[in-house]
């Protein structure tokens, strides 16, 4: 029971959609999900994690996650 327990709570995570962080013209990154900023380093560890996120730039819409994690 509890092997399925976990496997259930594995595909929730999977299925969850990507955490939205926007980045302002100050190059601060605000995670809307949790309500607070963030840096490249958390975004960094979240890649570590399997944490699905998106970054998009709020001028101009473009998502720019592959940009700031290289």
């Amino acid at each position: 029971r509890m092997r399925i327990a976990i496997q259930e709570a594995a595909m929730l995570v999977r299925t969850r959609p990507p955490i939205l962080v926007k980045r302002y013209a100050t190059d601060r990154l605000y995670d809307t999900v949790a309500g607070r900023y963030v840096t490249v380093a958390d975004l960094k560890k979240w890649t570590a994690s399997d944490v699905s996120f998106v970054v998009l730039d709020v001028e101009t819409g473009e998502d720019i996650t592959p940009v700031l994690l290289a």
